[in-house]
């Protein structure tokens, strides 16, 4: 397809590419893996989800068809990551007069290729969440000193119970999308990406006929967990069993009614 248009009631947004989609829950390396799909492009890191942070200004049509061309024009094509609490905010500055925000969303982005960025360790991504609130560190980028960056941050069981179910839910809800709209996404997990820095994406760039790759060197953006995140992650997994064996099993029916 050398071009598409796709028009959204009376909004019309044209791409001279597919898109590529970024669909992702917080804490699940999405930052890390977007910005690995620019470098290995010679591309430079940039924000990753900007379509949300254009939706806090809501511009008009005609200035987010330029930043398309923009994006176009310096990439190649159009990309951006979104996670799934931000698709109302997105698809009422695409679409403000479309009151089904999935539907603007997904037709906005039809002929786009969807990726799904997923974490398996939920119990590692909730304590990355709650390190990440607690100490307002969200990323360390090449050359950072982290090293002890968490050692003040107590255990909290409430809060992680917490974000346990939260991703839960948000998860469920990209199967939601993806089932609804009969979406098929290009899978991703954290820690395949983690583990295979050098060659992960090479699926992904076939996908999207995306040809000049550049040889991976070294990653701009570093993994921040650290031994006590680790020791947290397992904390939670026995407090959640314990409360499991005594029959405080709340939290697991929310889980599994989620999850079904």
């Amino acid at each position: 397809m050398t071009q598409e248009t796709l028009q959204v009631g009376m909004m019309m947004y044209r791409f001279e590419k597919p898109p590529v989609i970024f669909c992702a829950t917080q804490r699940s390396g999405s930052t890390m893996i977007y910005d690995d799909f620019l470098a290995a492009q010679r591309l430079a890191s940039r924000e990753s989800e900007m379509l949300h942070q254009l939706s806090k200004t809501r511009p008009s049509r005609d200035v987010l068809q330029n930043v398309i061309a923009e994006r176009e024009q310096v990439e190649g094509l159009f990309s951006d990551k979104i996670m799934y609490h931000q698709i109302d905010a997105v698809s009422d500055m695409l679409d403000p007069g479309n009151d089904d925000r999935e539907r603007a969303f997904h037709t906005v982005f039809q002929g786009a290729t969807w990726v799904y960025i997923e974490r398996i360790d939920i119990f590692s991504q909730a304590v990355s969440m709650m390190m990440a609130e607690r100490t307002s560190l969200w990323n360390s980028w090449d050359g950072e000193n982290v090293e002890k960056y968490n050692d003040y941050v107590p255990y909290d069981r409430v809060a992680l119970r917490n974000y346990f179910v939260y991703f839960s839910e948000e998860r469920q809800r990209w199967k939601n999308f993806f089932d609804r709209f009969q979406i098929s996404p290009h899978r991703i997990t954290y820690e395949e990406a983690v583990d295979r820095f050098e060659n992960y994406l090479l699926p992904l760039f076939r996908e999207c006929n995306i040809e000049k790759i550049e040889k991976a060197q070294a990653r701009r953006i570093n993994k921040l967990g650290n031994d006590l995140n680790v020791t947290y992650a397992d904390a939670l997994k026995n407090d959640l069993l314990f409360d499991l064996a005594i029959g405080n099993g709340d939290l697991w029916k929310d889980y599994t009614k989620i999850n079904r």
